[in-house]
C-alpha cells in the first residue's frame, strides 16, 4: 500500500521538498543557487499538476490486429502534458547544478577560512 502512495504522490512530495528548500535558500541569502531551485521546483510541479488535471480516459485510443489484440495504444497530449516532459529533466538538471554551484561556494569558504592564520 505504501508503494502505491509512492508512486502517485512521491513525485509530487519532492517536488514540493525542493519547493521548499529553495526558499530557505533564498532566505539563508544564497540567491543564485536557491533561486534556480525554487523557479524550478515550482515550475515543475505547476506542470505536473496541470498535466494529471488535463489527462482523461479519451485522450487514449488503441489500435487493434486482425485477430482483435490490442498492437499499440495512441495518446493524445495537451500543451501542458508536453510542456511537463521536456521540463522535468531540464529541471532536473537545473536543480543538480545548482546544488553544485551551492556546493562549490561552501568548498571555496572552507578553503579560505583554512587559509587563515588563528
Amino acid at each position: 500500500m505504501i508503494t502505491h502512495y509512492l508512486i502517485s504522490y512521491g513525485h509530487l512530495a519532492a517536488l514540493f521538498t525542493f519547493v521548499i528548500a529553495g526558499f530557505s535558500l533564498l532566505m539563508a541569502r544564497q540567491i543564485i543557487p536557491g533561486a534556480i531551485v525554487f523557479l524550478s521546483s515550482s515550475i515543475m510541479l505547476a506542470l505536473r499538476a496541470m498535466h494529471e488535471i488535463s489527462f482523461n480516459q479519451e485522450m487514449v485510443s488503441h489500435v487493434k490486429d486482425e485477430s482483435g489484440q490490442v498492437i499499440a495504444f495512441n495518446i493524445e497530449m495537451t500543451s501542458w502534458q508536453n510542456a511537463s516532459l521536456w521540463a522535468d529533466p531540464l529541471g532536473f538538471i537545473l536543480i543538480s547544478l545548482s546544488l553544485l554551484l551551492l556546493a562549490n561556494q561552501a568548498f571555496q569558504q572552507n578553503k579560505r577560512s583554512a587559509k587563515r592564520p588563528i
